[in-house]
């Protein structure tokens, strides 16, 4: 409906430019109506307006119209004029298209860059915790940070029906929460929140509540701090509000009622959000790409959801992007290996593990990287490996390129997991 509009509107400045350029024509000389007979030809220029903003279907309209006028106002039709201006629309036309598909890949090159921002900037507080800070309890923790975030991958497949209870039995195990509710946002009337899940008593969620206030005002998630515990002046139900943010809406609250007075900290708090924005978020992209999870289960969803992106962007726009999947003999150091490879991706690139039987991998997203450009980067790896590892490890060290949008995603998924 929208291109529709916007050709009829094209051909209606296009008729309105023409208008008023023959009126001027009529009467300058009534005889030659297009001023095509004068030493400076002024049709050159409408043309060259008109075919360069509009494009093809407006040039041709406007030598339609030139056709028409020169059958009826001129005594022998401009024959050579008429295939001058026409050459000349074609030349114009062909600029307008090349300019214009160059500054649509650059829009969706841009689209994608600042959808990219918005991930990172929504996932800023995971990059605030340091490795040493997510694992530095990992003796006394029944299960690790990595280890939960794949416990909740697979809940997100696997379990269905009970996923938020599931989910929150998990995180009652690793951070001690002793009583609480999640309440995730209603689809249909989004100032509704439903609960989904609790655990021990559970808690009723009281928009008057002084915290949920100062979550909903500050937009991120609250606890009390020891003194706020202490005094008596404080009216809070809770002990802590876990949020979920995105495009400024609050998509969940996990209350926290009870838990214990150690566990009531900065770095547990950080962490309970970590797993609750790591569900809602993979929770909606799962549902689109349910089938192809099933299928290869330890497979990282972003990577999923970055490949039917750029796949996208590819079939429409033939924006280059490709996949590099690094692996080795298992006699090989591989996990200093891809350490070392993670290490030196850049900008956009984004690296990822996957076991496939006994074989582990380690695939490369490089957006927007071309064949040429692909060999430079594996060749810079390969140079810095070979420093660090010796030359027989470097040699040991394979990969395999594939393209990406020259499949359908399930075939490209297939493809890399099965290299």
């Amino acid at each position: 409906m929208f291109e529709k509009f916007k050709l009829l509107r094209v051909f209606g400045d296009t008729l309105s430019i023409l208008l008023v350029y023959l009126i001027i024509g009529y009467f300058i000389d009534p005889k030659d109506i297009l001023l095509i007979n004068k030493p400076f030809q002024f049709f050159i220029i409408v043309i060259a307006v008109i075919s360069l903003f509009y494009g093809f279907p407006a040039g041709i309209l406007s030598m339609l119209i030139f056709l028409m006028v020169g059958f009826a106002f001129y005594p022998e039709f401009p024959l050579y004029s008429f295939l001058w201006y026409l050459t000349l629309t074609l030349i114009f036309s062909e600029a307008h298209y090349l300019w214009t598909s160059k500054i649509l890949k650059l829009e969706k090159e841009m689209e994608y860059l600042q959808e990219k921002l918005k991930y990172l900037r929504e996932s800023l507080y995971t990059l605030k915790i340091s490795h040493d800070q997510i694992e530095k309890n990992y003796v006394l923790k029944p299960m690790s940070i990595r280890n939960v975030l794949s416990e909740i991958n697979r809940m997100i497949v696997k379990s269905e029906e009970r996923l938020f209870q599931d989910f929150l039995l998990l995180i009652s195990k690793y951070s001690s929460v002793e009583s609480g509710s999640l309440y995730i946002q209603d689809k249909e009337d989004k100032e509704s929140y439903v609960e989904v899940a609790n655990v021990g008593d559970g808690a009723d969620l009281d928009f008057d509540d002084p915290m949920i206030k100062e979550a909903l005002e500050r937009r991120e998630s609250v606890y009390l701090s020891v003194a706020d515990i202490d005094s008596k002046t404080n009216p809070s139900k809770y002990l802590a509000v876990s949020t979920v943010v995105e495009d400024d809406e609050i998509k969940a609250f996990l209350l926290i009622k009870e838990i214990p007075f150690t566990d009531l900290n900065k770095d547990n708090m950080l962490k309970i959000d970590v797993f609750l924005f790591y569900l809602i978020k993979n929770l909606e992209t799962s549902e689109k790409y349910r089938k192809l999870i099933e299928k290869y289960l330890d497979i990282d969803i972003y990577l999923v959801k970055e490949i039917d992106i750029l796949t996208q962007l590819y079939q429409r726009y033939g924006i280059e992007s490709n996949i590099v999947v690094f692996y080795a003999d298992e006699s090989e150091p591989v996990g200093s290996i891809f350490m070392e490879i993670e290490g030196s991706i850049r900008g956009l690139d984004y690296a990822t593990r996957y076991k496939y039987g006994t074989r582990e991998m380690l695939i490369v997203l490089l957006p927007f990287t071309s064949d040429a450009n692909v060999k430079g980067f594996i060749e810079r790896i390969r140079k810095s490996i070979r420093r660090l590892f010796g030359r027989d490890t470097e040699l040991s060290l394979l990969h395999k390129i594939i393209p990406v949008g020259k499949f359908s995603l399930e075939k490209t998924i297939y493809k890399v997991v099965k290299s």
